[in-house]
């Protein structure tokens, strides 16, 4: 699983249904510097959620009890407000201020080998800022993994959805399926009932 976005609260419901579920978690986004904070690899001054970080410990120790191994970033692409080039840090030296960008090259060879050796992939939120120049190279390797041929893949979520239509046909065209109904498959994904499918199902 590829797990992106901006908050960790947004995620953490459909976390805890999925985690039993899966082998693998890679996490980008607003939502990796919640967890890291939380692991202890991350900068004080990071941009996390800090009222979520007691729930944030809970999920990791819920995952490691599991056996699913969780991948999160070891460098950053970061913008200094002074500097118009982007540079990479690692979580821990993150410059106070500094906005970050996407998760870096190192991470993204990291998430692509792991998540390259998937039989079924759900991707859910963007890596990096898709509106910085800069932040959209993390999504486009996770995107050409879910299109290589051999992997079942899911592309859920608004900005993910908005972000693979806007690449190469071919690429959109390998992923299995781009979810254009969010609020319903996330519902789905929690565990909960929707009526239309249950009437479908009252049916058979």
């Amino acid at each position: 699983m590829a797990l992106g976005g901006r908050k960790f609260s947004e995620k953490v419901d459909t976390l805890g249904t999925w985690l039993p579920r899966i082998d693998t978690l890679c996490v980008g986004g607003g939502v990796a510097m919640t967890l890291l904070l939380a692991a202890g690899h991350g900068a004080e001054h990071a941009h996390a959620e800090v009222d979520r970080l007691a729930q944030a410990r809970s999920l990791l120790a819920r995952a490691r009890d599991l056996g699913v191994k969780v991948l999160l970033p070891t460098d950053l692409c970061v913008q200094v407000d002074d500097e118009r080039e982007t540079r990479i840090v690692s979580p821990f030296s993150l410059p106070k201020g500094a906005r970050i960008v996407d998760i870096g090259p190192e991470t993204v060879s990291r998430f692509a080998a792991s998540l390259g050796q998937s039989k079924h992939l759900l991707w859910w939120g963007p890596f990096g800022n898709l509106q910085h120049p800069a932040g959209s190279s993390s999504s486009a390797e996770v995107a050409a993994v879910c299109a290589r041929p051999g992997i079942t893949s899911l592309v859920l979520g608004g900005d993910t959805r908005r972000f693979v239509r806007q690449l190469p046909p071919e690429i959109e065209a390998g992923i299995d399926l781009v979810s254009t109904g969010s609020t319903a498959a996330k519902a789905l994904l929690n565990g909960h009932r929707l009526p239309g499918i249950e009437a479908l199902r009252s049916r058979q």
